[in-house]
């Protein structure tokens, strides 16, 4: 697994378990964020089901030069768009 993730999973008693993965997902809000590591970068997206009304933004800000936080946005799909043959998107 040359493009797997090596998991360090800490109980919070400095108990770590280490475990390895393609890809893996943190539920936050309800909503699965899915990590996955493709060459040198980490890949984050949220799921979000093909009827859905609503999608979900990431947010990132930037906390320090080695520290991000990651929240998740609320947004209203547009219904104005219809993909059809013409779309090019």
């Amino acid at each position: 697994m040359s493009d797997g993730l090596k998991l360090l999973l800490d109980d919070g008693e400095d108990n770590i378990t280490e475990q390895k993965c393609s890809r893996f997902a943190v539920v936050m809000e309800g909503q699965e964020v899915w990590i996955q590591k493709i060459g040198n970068q980490l890949f984050i997206g949220v799921e979000v089901a093909e009827d859905s009304q609503e999608f979900m933004n990431l947010v990132v800000r930037p906390m320090a030069t080695n520290l991000i936080s990651l929240g998740l946005e609320e947004d209203q799909a547009d219904d104005e768009h219809e993909h059809g043959p013409d779309c090019d998107h």
